[in-house]
């Protein structure tokens, strides 16, 4: 049997390329390399975020993935030192959650990126 080895990183489609890059890269991503639809972003060492724009009807077949504002049943989990910054220095369209305690311990935010993903932000958990 083969194992799994690592997470690689995650693939978004998104509606506007250079957006979706901009968004990113004001969280603190690097942009590692870029082309006419698609980047690859990173997050220290081992997270690759990849950003396409514009599949065709062929790459939405082949892949089995498309794009659709707000898509639910995704969640991209990041940790972050100081929320109440992060929160400051989000754009104003982006904020869904303002910094909270849950009620099992956790302090979260959530942002929306350009593309409607929902990112949750934890403060001081791995």
């Amino acid at each position: 049997m083969v194992a799994v080895r690592g997470f690689r990183g995650l693939f978004l489609v998104c509606a506007e390329l250079r957006r979706s890059v901009e968004f990113y890269r004001s969280l603190g991503f690097s942009l590692e390399k870029t082309t006419n639809r698609s980047s690859v972003l990173k997050l220290g060492d081992s997270l690759n975020l990849h950003l396409h724009e514009s599949l065709s009807p062929a790459e939405q077949q082949t892949f089995g993935v498309g794009w659709q504002k707000g898509s639910t049943g995704i969640v991209l989990l990041f940790t972050c030192p100081d929320l109440e910054e992060l929160w400051r220095s989000a754009p104003e369209e982006a904020k869904e959650v303002a910094p909270v305690n849950t009620p099992w311990g956790d302090r979260i935010a959530i942002l929306l990126d350009p593309d409607g993903y929902r990112l949750e932000f934890r403060q001081g958990v791995s």
